[in-house]
């Protein structure tokens, strides 16, 4: 109201106020009262205020007196807090309750609609704003909701959005009512009405005060990287991000456009340069944005992972039978992993770790699931296996004090064994002899000139090629 005091011909003005409930009061009184320059209010919008919801004693010794609403009609309400995270039904399959009122239902049946609406739409508005900020993690993600929704309405949404997770808000009530600074760029009707993009950056930069960042919009008239890479030699050092905010109708590939500006950028010494996204996002195409590039492919990062575990995860591949279907690189890169664990001794745990069985077992296991045991015929594994069970055998203590370690050892050298029995082969039925037989029958065996393939196993076993499971 205080700007329409240098307004010339007031009388000649319509105006509309969007305020909160106590600003809109103020208008009302002003307009009963016939206070100048109320007359010209033609329209007024209340904006929803949490101080309505604040009800101490004289509130609600002034409610019973504005409503006429005896005090022992009021009924008790017991909600979830705000932020709770709820679910359809709990652990035992029974639905919970978001809302309980202690009360009789005539009491209160008329505002079960607008009930219903306001816990909807806030849990709604908070529930997709948890989904896209748990998979954009550390990215900040900013709600824009004043752009699609009603003035009246977004305070409410930018409240939700911002105890479902958001990083800000860009609305100034709905800043005001989280307590926070309101948080945006510029829009595409700043570059239109300059009709240059650098115009317009600059004039932003020189009037917008300093401690708001620096965000140019880049994809008004040209290509994104072209403009991008226009607002980087503009600003320089005081480029804070560039904004894509590329309608549906010429997106194409959104992630490809991103990742070109970022090569524009970064080969140009930009790097320190952020690339914010708008504009029909959510939790997927979010998560298809930010995915990490192949990080695996570099040399060192499977080098902290276990032997183990980089078994383990070429056997879910396996299990989900997506093994064929995963990017061959990264096949490549584990099983590359794995060979440098791979010594004449016994097998490590870690590239640089000790030998331990259950890697070796491990080994073992993935040559066995992919039939590339031939491969591990130059190591003198057998024999690491074997020693290593007759050494395990001497200390162990079958007490209360048992080393469940040994017991460990024990139980993955014997797995190995059942894998080596597995080979239907003459060698490595002599190759077994070798360390678990007198001298004589493996003599017996090296005589022989026929093995029937349905008696060379040492017993009847197998061992199921995806799940490691022994079959009898």
């Amino acid at each position: 109201m205080f700007a329409l005091r240098d307004l010339k011909n007031l009388d000649m003005l319509k105006i509309a106020v969007v305020g909160t409930p106590c600003q809109i009061h103020t208008i009302r009184k002003m307009q009963y009262l016939g206070v100048m320059p109320a007359h010209v209010v033609k329209y007024v919008i209340g904006l929803f205020c949490l101080e309505n919801f604040s009800f101490s004693v004289e509130k609600l010794d002034e409610v019973e007196e504005v409503l006429g609403i005896p005090q022992d009609r009021y009924h008790d309400v017991y909600a979830m807090p705000e932020g709770s995270i709820f679910y359809p039904a709990d652990y035992r399959g029974v639905r919970e309750p978001v809302m309980f009122i202690d009360g009789s239902y005539g009491d209160y049946c008329l505002m079960e609609t607008p009930m219903l609406g306001l816990i909807c739409q806030a849990s709604g508005a908070a529930s997709r704003a948890a989904r896209i900020k748990r998979v954009a993690g550390e990215k900040v993600v900013v709600a824009f909701r004043i752009r699609r929704m009603h003035p009246a309405l977004s305070p409410m949404l930018d409240r939700a959005a911002y105890i479902g997770g958001f990083d800000g808000v860009s609305s100034l009530n709905g800043a005001e009512i989280i307590g926070e600074k309101p948080m945006g760029t510029m829009p595409h009707a700043l570059i239109i009405m300059f009709g240059d993009q650098v115009r317009a950056w600059m004039a932003f930069d020189k009037i917008i005060s300093p401690d708001v960042p620096r965000v140019a919009l880049v994809d008004t008239y040209c290509d994104e990287k072209a403009e991008a890479i226009m607002a980087a030699e503009a600003l320089k050092e005081r480029l804070y991000g560039v904004r894509l905010d590329t309608p549906g109708s010429r997106k194409g590939n959104f992630v490809e456009i991103i990742r070109e500006v970022r090569w524009e950028l970064d080969v140009r010494g930009y790097k320190n340069v952020k690339i914010f996204v708008s504009g029909g996002l959510d939790e997927d195409k979010v998560s298809e944005i930010i995915r990490k590039p192949p990080e695996f492919l570099e040399t060192n990062f499977f080098k902290n992972f276990e032997t183990s575990q980089l078994v383990v995860i070429l056997k879910i591949y396996n299990l989900l039978g997506v093994y064929q279907k995963i990017d061959n690189q990264i096949i490549k890169a584990i099983l590359e992993e794995i060979e440098l664990r791979i010594t004449n001794e016994g097998i490590k745990q870690y590239r640089d770790g000790m030998i331990t069985s259950e890697a070796m077992y491990y080994v073992v296991f993935v040559n066995y699931m992919q039939n590339t045991l031939d491969k591990l015929k130059d190591y003198e594994l057998l024999k690491s296996i074997v020693s290593r069970i007759y050494r395990n055998l001497e200390f162990l203590d079958f007490t209360a004090d048992m080393n469940f370690d040994l017991v460990s050892e024990l139980f993955y050298s014997c797995e190995c064994l059942k894998l080596f029995n597995c080979i239907e082969t003459k060698e490595m039925i002599v190759h077994l002899a070798k360390y678990l037989f007198p001298q004589d029958v493996v003599q017996k065996i090296l005589d022989s000139k026929e093995i029937v393939r349905s008696t060379t196993r040492l017993r009847h076993i197998k061992v199921n090629r995806k799940t490691g499971e022994t079959i009898y």
